[in-house]
């Protein structure tokens, strides 16, 4: 397979294959994560510096991990009865140097979405409370203790958050009248809106920092990326592609120098299709081709030079790939 943009040039390597999800890679880019079907069961693997590990070994179904900056900490979410359609919950898992501890571990609620700081010191996730996919409130974890951040009070519901790299400022994504917005508690603890406008805002990232964020809005009828400077307060639209295409789920590098993101492209005679894109000094540059899959969710590591997606056969879902591209113009280490 060749799924490297002719102009887009860099080692590459196949992490893994299989039937894969929800991959992430450390800051200091030595460390990729993701689940994987396993012999049937769902695990959560490791990649470090070329060797594979299992890390998670159990009986019960175990996805969405995220790593920290030096790929020494892990964590994700877990299900409680070894039988997937038995009756159970999803908790949160925490892997530091070879030892598991549940971090979060409501009996009544599924805690999902799990996020760790760049120091692997606090993690958040949300829980829905009541087992039942209700409203969902926002949790954080650090030195042992598990406190709330929001409520999921009846018609809000607060989901898929995220961290700065100390872990001082939350993000997520809030549902209400149906809506999606970003909100933030920052450094102070005070809860506030980040982006509410009449359109939907999605798939926030933020820089180590907590000062530089990108989303994906849909405003103009299609998917579109904008960024912000928390600390001025501005908002730029920074990736707007032609209708009939769809740029979402970006990802940066520390300083936000790079910043990569998947280009779903509706067009009937496009050749690109769905694949990742790249902006770099106000340079955009296509990184994959097709090659009999679609290539989405980019992740960099801190200094923008590794580059990790997941290509997805088109033909069976069951069967893709991760990719690591170390890049031969790569940004400067923040």
């Amino acid at each position: 397979m060749n799924v490297v943009h002719p102009g887009h040039s860099g080692r590459l390597t196949k992490v893994a294959e299989g039937h894969i999800g929800s991959a992430r890679i450390s800051g200091d880019g030595s460390t990729v994560v993701w689940n994987q079907m396993v012999d049937g069961q769902l695990e959560v693997m490791r990649w470090q510096d070329g060797r594979v590990d299992c890390l998670s070994k159990d009986d019960r179904a175990d996805m969405h991990p995220d790593v920290s900056y030096d790929g020494r900490t892990v964590v994700w979410t877990r299900y409680s009865n070894p039988d997937p359609r038995g009756e159970g919950s999803w908790d949160v898992v925490m892997w530091k140097d070879g030892e598991k501890t549940e971090i979060g571990c409501d009996p009544k609620g599924n805690e999902l979405s799990p996020r760790i700081s760049r120091d692997g010191q606090v993690v958040v996730w949300d829980n829905d409370q009541t087992g039942s996919w209700g409203p969902c409130r926002i949790e954080r974890w650090k030195d042992g203790e598990v406190e709330r951040v929001t409520e999921g009070a009846d018609g809000t519901s607060q989901e898929f958050p995220i961290v700065s790299g100390d872990g001082s400022r939350i993000f997520w994504r809030e549902f209400a009248a149906g809506n999606s917005d970003i909100w933030m508690r920052d450094q102070h603890g005070v809860i506030k809106p980040v982006v509410s406008t009449e359109s939907d805002q999605v798939t926030p990232q933020v820089t180590p920092d907590g000062c530089k964020l990108v989303w994906t809005d849909n405003a103009k009828g299609d998917e579109d990326i904008y960024f912000s400077n928390l600390d001025y307060g501005n908002q730029v639209e920074i990736v707007s592609g032609q209708r009939l295409a769809d740029e979402t789920w970006a990802s940066m590098s520390a300083d936000a120098s790079v910043i990569a993101w998947t280009n779903f492209d509706r067009a009937d005679d496009s050749a690109s299709r769905v694949n990742i894109f790249l902006k770099q000094g106000g340079d955009v540059q296509q990184v994959t081709v097709e090659d009999g899959g679609l290539n989405t969710n980019p992740r960099l590591s801190d200094a923008g030079d590794k580059l990790l997606w997941h290509w997805l056969d088109s033909q069976d879902n069951q069967h893709s790939c991760l990719y690591l591209l170390e890049r031969e113009q790569a940004a400067p280490a923040p």
